[in-house]
């Protein structure tokens, strides 16, 4: 199937926060089908799995949690982060920006998603949260300076993402996902 010409307005709206705060405007976004989406992204980004498992066993190394802004208001907790190598923040390997439904969690949960230490698939694992993700939409975003800066890997013509909805058991929404890759392997 061709790729589309816009993403959804959920992408766009959860970007369009999130590029405001760096002073961007949103660049173009293209919708794509999975099978459009060029390696080695499409191995990191089409599957149902969360992000944070399949980007540790590509790049050999548990991905820890740099959080660029926070904000906690009517029970949604929203976060723009970086994913980088755990322990220094470096060697970023995916930019995300997500809503948590706090409720749909139990408190213990909530305060480690609180902390902002360690990413949301990992919080979830550990903690023995049974949920499933299932992925919306795939994208690509034109090329955009701060993440360029951000995820340290030079100017790109073209960023590859997906917007992912993780459930829980029972299926209430526990989070709205974008996640980003750089632009270049680093993988393993």
């Amino acid at each position: 199937m061709p790729d589309t010409p816009g993403a959804s307005a959920r992408i766009r709206e959860m970007l369009r926060e999130a590029f405001a705060r760096q002073g961007a405007t949103t660049p173009d976004l293209q919708r794509l089908e999975g099978d459009r989406v060029p390696e080695p992204f499409r191995s990191l980004l089409v599957h149902d799995s969360d992000m944070t498992s399949t980007l540790q066993r590509f790049h050999g190394f548990r991905p820890g949690l740099r959080c660029l802004h926070v904000r906690e208001r009517d029970g949604i907790l929203e976060r723009e982060v970086l994913l980088c190598r755990e322990g220094d923040g470096t060697s970023p390997v995916e930019y995300g920006v997500i809503r948590i439904r706090l409720a749909s969690l139990a408190e213990p949960v909530r305060e480690s998603i609180r902390e902002g230490r360690v990413p949301l698939g990992g919080i979830l694992d550990e903690s023995g949260v049974p949920h499933r993700c299932r992925v919306e939409e795939y994208f690509r975003l034109a090329a955009a300076s701060f993440l360029d800066r951000l995820l340290e890997d030079g100017r790109r013509e073209w960023r590859y993402g997906r917007l992912n909805r993780l459930r829980t058991g029972s299926g209430a929404l526990i989070a709205e996902v974008i996640e980003i890759l750089p632009g270049v392997d680093r993988g393993g």
